[in-house]
């Protein structure tokens, strides 16, 4: 069974950022392949989701429903359920990805 595969407003204004990012520092080139390889890993999740791991900072107080998957230094932060996957963060992995996933828990 495949899954439609489906991006939050958080997860879309991250991929804008990473891209401007990278092209603002000289390589647009990369920023379109990083791009495009991050759209083809989320769009891939629609045949076996469940290949991500849990998010280990979220396991840790003990919340198992969000899964990751790892792309370069990015981490595509995402959640399944019976109607789709749903992309919620494109996370730099060099941040404190806690704090950002805190910060975004509170809004």
């Amino acid at each position: 069974m495949a899954f439609t595969v489906f991006f939050s407003k958080d997860a879309e204004n991250d991929l804008h950022e990473i891209f401007a990012y990278i092209k603002q520092s000289g390589y647009p080139v990369n920023a379109a392949n990083l791009l495009s390889l991050i759209r083809k890993t989320c769009a891939d999740l629609s045949e076996i989701p469940e290949r991500g791991r849990i998010v280990p900072e979220l396991k840790r107080i003990g919340i198992s429903d969000f899964r990751e998957l790892i792309v370069k230094v990015y981490r595509i932060i995402y959640e399944i359920d019976a109607s789709g996957v749903y992309i919620h963060s494109i996370l730099d992995g060099r941040r404190d990805v806690q704090t950002v996933l805190w910060q975004r828990i509170i809004r």
